[in-house]
Protein backbone atom coordinates (compact mmCIF):
# COMPACT_ATOMS: atom_id res chain seq x y z
CA UNK A 1 0.00 0.00 0.00
CA UNK A 2 0.97 3.15 -0.92
CA UNK A 3 -0.03 6.56 1.56
CA UNK A 4 -0.21 9.77 0.53
CA UNK A 5 1.26 13.05 2.49
CA UNK A 6 -2.30 14.07 3.51
CA UNK A 7 -2.03 10.46 5.69
CA UNK A 8 1.20 11.14 6.97
CA UNK A 9 0.88 11.97 10.83
CA UNK A 10 2.79 14.83 12.11
CA UNK A 11 4.76 12.67 14.03
CA UNK A 12 6.36 12.15 10.58
CA UNK A 13 8.08 15.14 10.63
CA UNK A 14 9.93 15.07 13.80
CA UNK A 15 13.39 16.28 14.09
CA UNK A 16 15.44 13.10 14.14
CA UNK A 17 18.81 14.57 16.70
CA UNK A 18 21.86 15.21 16.21
CA UNK A 19 23.68 13.18 13.84
CA UNK A 20 25.19 9.93 15.27
CA UNK A 21 28.61 9.08 13.41
CA UNK A 22 28.85 5.33 12.19
CA UNK A 23 31.22 2.89 10.22
CA UNK A 24 32.83 4.93 7.65
CA UNK A 25 32.33 8.70 8.42
CA UNK A 26 35.68 10.52 8.99
CA UNK A 27 35.92 12.63 11.73
CA UNK A 28 38.69 15.23 12.64
CA UNK A 29 39.96 15.64 16.73
CA UNK A 30 42.06 18.21 18.39
CA UNK A 31 43.20 17.70 21.31
CA UNK A 32 44.43 21.45 22.76
CA UNK A 33 47.12 22.84 24.23
CA UNK A 34 48.78 19.85 24.20
CA UNK A 35 51.97 18.06 22.33
CA UNK A 36 50.96 17.13 18.60
CA UNK A 37 50.27 13.42 18.35
CA UNK A 38 46.37 12.88 18.15
CA UNK A 39 45.42 15.68 16.15
CA UNK A 40 44.47 14.61 12.70
CA UNK A 41 41.33 12.89 10.32
CA UNK A 42 39.97 9.64 11.68
CA UNK A 43 37.96 6.91 9.70
CA UNK A 44 35.64 5.07 11.97
CA UNK A 45 36.07 1.34 11.31
CA UNK A 46 33.25 -1.14 10.56
CA UNK A 47 33.89 -2.26 13.64
CA UNK A 48 32.68 1.75 15.08
CA UNK A 49 36.57 2.56 16.91
CA UNK A 50 38.80 4.62 15.76
CA UNK A 51 42.81 4.47 16.80
CA UNK A 52 44.47 7.10 18.48
CA UNK A 53 48.59 6.17 19.32
CA UNK A 54 47.92 6.63 22.91
CA UNK A 55 44.43 4.93 23.33
CA UNK A 56 44.37 2.56 20.77
CA UNK A 57 41.33 1.22 19.92
CA UNK A 58 38.38 3.42 21.48
CA UNK A 59 34.44 2.79 20.63
CA UNK A 60 32.57 6.15 19.61
CA UNK A 61 30.03 4.36 16.77
CA UNK A 62 26.57 5.70 17.57
CA UNK A 63 27.92 8.71 19.51
CA UNK A 64 27.64 12.95 18.40
CA UNK A 65 30.54 14.77 18.02
CA UNK A 66 30.59 16.32 21.34
CA UNK A 67 29.63 12.88 23.10
CA UNK A 68 33.18 11.82 21.30
CA UNK A 69 34.96 14.71 22.55
CA UNK A 70 34.18 13.06 26.05
CA UNK A 71 35.28 9.59 25.17
CA UNK A 72 38.08 10.76 23.84
CA UNK A 73 39.46 12.86 27.38
CA UNK A 74 38.55 10.06 29.30
CA UNK A 75 40.68 7.68 26.56
CA UNK A 76 43.79 9.84 26.64
CA UNK A 77 43.74 10.49 30.45
CA UNK A 78 45.77 9.45 32.48
CA UNK A 79 48.36 7.42 30.87
CA UNK A 80 48.47 10.29 27.75
CA UNK A 81 47.24 13.44 28.93
CA UNK A 82 46.39 15.03 32.57
CA UNK A 83 43.78 17.46 31.52
CA UNK A 84 43.51 17.30 27.52
CA UNK A 85 40.88 19.32 25.84
CA UNK A 86 39.11 17.74 22.82
CA UNK A 87 37.26 19.21 19.86
CA UNK A 88 35.30 16.74 17.12
CA UNK A 89 33.73 17.30 14.31
CA UNK A 90 32.56 15.18 11.41
CA UNK A 91 35.18 15.96 8.49
CA UNK A 92 33.13 13.38 6.08
CA UNK A 93 29.90 11.68 6.11
CA UNK A 94 29.60 8.18 4.94
CA UNK A 95 28.06 6.09 7.56
CA UNK A 96 24.24 7.24 6.43
CA UNK A 97 23.73 6.73 2.95
CA UNK A 98 20.07 7.41 0.90
CA UNK A 99 19.76 6.25 -2.77
CA UNK A 100 17.94 8.42 -5.23
CA UNK A 101 17.06 7.18 -8.20
CA UNK A 102 14.34 8.33 -11.21
CA UNK A 103 14.11 11.19 -12.86
CA UNK A 104 17.15 13.40 -11.55
CA UNK A 105 20.61 14.75 -12.85
CA UNK A 106 22.03 12.44 -11.00
CA UNK A 107 20.79 9.68 -9.75
CA UNK A 108 23.12 7.00 -6.88
CA UNK A 109 23.96 7.12 -3.41
CA UNK A 110 23.96 10.57 -1.09
CA UNK A 111 25.12 10.50 2.20
CA UNK A 112 23.08 12.00 5.37
CA UNK A 113 25.19 15.45 6.90
CA UNK A 114 22.37 15.60 10.31
CA UNK A 115 19.09 16.44 9.30
CA UNK A 116 18.77 16.21 5.97
CA UNK A 117 15.50 17.02 4.04
CA UNK A 118 13.63 15.33 1.50
CA UNK A 119 14.14 18.86 -0.70
CA UNK A 120 17.42 19.27 0.07
CA UNK A 121 18.83 15.33 -1.26
CA UNK A 122 16.68 15.78 -4.41
CA UNK A 123 18.93 19.24 -4.87
CA UNK A 124 22.17 17.15 -4.67
CA UNK A 125 20.93 14.78 -7.38
CA UNK A 126 20.56 17.42 -9.03
CA UNK A 127 16.72 18.03 -9.00
CA UNK A 128 14.36 16.55 -11.26
CA UNK A 129 14.34 16.24 -15.07
CA UNK A 130 10.52 17.66 -15.36
CA UNK A 131 10.59 16.47 -19.23
CA UNK A 132 10.63 12.40 -17.75
CA UNK A 133 8.86 13.26 -13.98
CA UNK A 134 5.22 11.67 -14.03
CA UNK A 135 5.18 14.46 -11.08
CA UNK A 136 5.32 11.84 -7.83
CA UNK A 137 8.06 11.17 -5.41
CA UNK A 138 8.27 8.09 -3.41
CA UNK A 139 9.82 7.94 -0.45
CA UNK A 140 10.72 3.69 0.62
CA UNK A 141 11.77 3.51 4.31
CA UNK A 142 12.19 -0.52 5.61
CA UNK A 143 9.30 -1.70 7.99
CA UNK A 144 6.71 1.30 6.37
CA UNK A 145 4.58 1.70 3.58
CA UNK A 146 5.59 3.95 0.70
CA UNK A 147 4.65 7.25 0.79
CA UNK A 148 3.79 9.52 -2.75
CA UNK A 149 4.44 12.67 -2.81
CA UNK A 150 3.28 15.67 -4.84
CA UNK A 151 6.16 16.94 -6.78
CA UNK A 152 5.20 20.31 -6.44
CA UNK A 153 5.16 19.55 -2.20
CA UNK A 154 8.87 19.73 -2.48
CA UNK A 155 8.77 23.53 -2.35
CA UNK A 156 6.36 23.98 1.06
CA UNK A 157 6.51 21.94 4.51
CA UNK A 158 6.61 19.03 2.96
CA UNK A 159 10.16 18.97 1.36
CA UNK A 160 11.07 19.31 4.63
CA UNK A 161 10.48 15.66 5.07
CA UNK A 162 13.54 14.45 7.37
CA UNK A 163 15.05 11.09 5.42
CA UNK A 164 16.67 8.37 7.31
CA UNK A 165 19.41 5.89 6.58
CA UNK A 166 18.25 3.57 3.77
CA UNK A 167 15.52 5.42 2.68
CA UNK A 168 15.26 5.16 -1.04
CA UNK A 169 13.97 8.28 -2.80
CA UNK A 170 12.30 7.48 -6.28
CA UNK A 171 11.05 10.21 -8.57
CA UNK A 172 8.91 8.65 -10.85
CA UNK A 173 10.11 8.56 -14.13
CA UNK A 174 7.00 9.15 -17.04
CA UNK A 175 7.15 6.43 -19.92
CA UNK A 176 9.16 7.33 -22.60
CA UNK A 177 9.20 6.87 -26.20
CA UNK A 178 12.81 7.30 -28.89
CA UNK A 179 13.66 9.29 -31.64
CA UNK A 180 16.49 8.26 -33.55
CA UNK A 181 18.49 8.15 -36.86
CA UNK A 182 18.57 11.84 -39.47
CA UNK A 183 16.60 13.93 -37.01
CA UNK A 184 18.06 17.36 -35.79
CA UNK A 185 18.06 16.13 -31.99
CA UNK A 186 17.76 12.38 -31.65
CA UNK A 187 17.17 11.21 -28.06
CA UNK A 188 14.19 10.18 -25.56
CA UNK A 189 11.05 11.71 -25.29
CA UNK A 190 8.38 11.65 -22.36
CA UNK A 191 5.29 9.15 -23.52
CA UNK A 192 1.98 11.23 -23.65
CA UNK A 193 -1.52 9.40 -24.23
CA UNK A 194 -1.99 9.89 -28.04
CA UNK A 195 1.28 10.92 -29.45
CA UNK A 196 1.38 9.97 -32.89
CA UNK A 197 4.11 9.25 -34.98
CA UNK A 198 4.50 12.78 -36.67
CA UNK A 199 4.64 14.87 -33.07
CA UNK A 200 7.38 12.77 -32.20
CA UNK A 201 9.03 13.74 -34.96
CA UNK A 202 8.79 17.56 -34.61
CA UNK A 203 9.90 16.89 -30.91
CA UNK A 204 13.12 15.62 -32.55
CA UNK A 205 14.06 18.75 -34.34
CA UNK A 206 12.32 17.28 -37.75
CA UNK A 207 14.89 16.15 -40.33
CA UNK A 208 18.07 16.35 -41.38
CA UNK A 209 19.36 16.91 -45.25
CA UNK A 210 19.90 13.47 -45.85
CA UNK A 211 16.53 11.62 -43.79
CA UNK A 212 14.48 9.38 -46.14
CA UNK A 213 11.14 9.89 -45.16
CA UNK A 214 9.60 7.38 -46.63
CA UNK A 215 11.92 4.74 -45.47
CA UNK A 216 11.26 5.17 -41.84
CA UNK A 217 10.18 2.46 -39.22
CA UNK A 218 8.33 1.81 -35.70
CA UNK A 219 10.55 -0.77 -33.26
CA UNK A 220 8.07 -2.17 -31.16
CA UNK A 221 8.55 -5.36 -28.68
CA UNK A 222 11.53 -6.40 -31.10
CA UNK A 223 9.22 -6.06 -34.32
CA UNK A 224 10.00 -3.53 -37.32
CA UNK A 225 6.93 -2.04 -38.73
CA UNK A 226 7.18 0.22 -41.46
CA UNK A 227 6.26 3.86 -41.29
CA UNK A 228 6.21 6.03 -44.40
CA UNK A 229 6.58 9.47 -42.64
CA UNK A 230 6.56 11.32 -45.81
CA UNK A 231 3.06 9.82 -46.43
CA UNK A 232 1.96 10.84 -43.54
CA UNK A 233 3.48 14.84 -43.06
CA UNK A 234 1.42 15.02 -46.33
CA UNK A 235 -1.62 13.58 -45.03
CA UNK A 236 -1.68 10.77 -47.34
CA UNK A 237 -1.34 8.37 -44.97
CA UNK A 238 -3.01 7.87 -41.27
CA UNK A 239 -0.58 9.26 -38.75
CA UNK A 240 0.20 6.29 -36.29
CA UNK A 241 -0.07 6.60 -32.43
CA UNK A 242 2.95 5.07 -30.42
CA UNK A 243 3.39 3.25 -27.55
CA UNK A 244 5.68 3.58 -24.01
CA UNK A 245 9.22 2.53 -25.20
CA UNK A 246 8.65 2.51 -29.50
CA UNK A 247 11.76 3.93 -31.10
CA UNK A 248 11.30 5.84 -34.27
CA UNK A 249 13.55 5.25 -36.77
CA UNK A 250 14.49 7.83 -39.30
CA UNK A 251 17.11 6.56 -41.70
CA UNK A 252 19.96 8.14 -44.19
CA UNK A 253 19.26 8.58 -47.98
CA UNK A 254 21.35 6.38 -50.16
CA UNK A 255 23.75 8.45 -52.28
Amino acid sequence: MIIAWTALSLSAFANPGEYRIGPGDTIAVQVHGEPLGHDGKFVVAASGSVSLTCAELVDVAGQTAYEIEQTLRRALMPDCYVDPQVTVRVAEHRSQPVEVLGAVQSPGVYYLDGRTTLRAVVTRAGGVKSDRSTGQIVVTRKGHDPLRIPLGALDDVLGDYPLEAGDIVTVDEGRIVFVTGEVAKPGEFAFAEGITVSEAFIKAGGRTAVARLSGSYLLRDGEKIQVNLRRILKGKDADMHLEPGDRLVIPESPI
